[in-house]
């Protein structure tokens, strides 16, 4: 099996992990504030970020989309946060890091994946690190390259 091949098994194994059972336990508090903030008109959205300011604005915006998209199930809800935690086992294997890819992949405890589950933003975070740090590999990478003469 070549390299892409065993990244696309390992990203569909991470896919299977953090979607098994994401909808089968109800909300938590910190999750129904999430689908509260998000279900509220959009001035009030702003005005709770006031009082709500650990997660950011866009989070609550994205998932307002995903409740009008496809409604409000605890799947539906979570399912971004476990996209993201997929997007970022894949961005790992992408960029080289697998000794980083099995601590991060592989949670040992029952804990661990309820803590993956969970309608949070958090989740998105290390998309967002390990892209910005694929990218900027990549464009120095480029940018390394000998440049043909004009």
């Amino acid at each position: 099996m070549n390299r892409w091949g065993f990244g696309l098994w390992v990203t569909l194994l991470a896919a299977a992990v953090r979607l098994c059972g994401l909808g089968v336990q109800s909300l938590w508090l910190d999750e129904a504030f999430s689908h509260l903030f998000a279900t509220l008109p959009l001035d009030m959205v702003w005005q709770a970020m006031i009082v709500d300011a650990v997660h950011p604005p866009l989070y609550y915006l994205l998932m307002r989309l995903v409740i009008v998209l496809v409604g409000g199930s605890e799947f539906a809800l979570r399912f971004p946060s476990a996209l993201a935690g997929v997007l970022t086992v894949a961005l790992l294997y992408r960029a080289g890091l697998e000794f980083i890819l099995a601590e991060r992949f592989a949670p040992v405890t029952p804990e661990d994946l309820r803590t993956l589950e969970e309608l949070r933003d958090h989740h998105l975070t290390p998309v967002e690190d390990f892209g910005s740090a694929y990218e900027l590999y990549r464009l120095e990478e480029v940018s390394n390259e000998p440049q043909p003469k004009p």
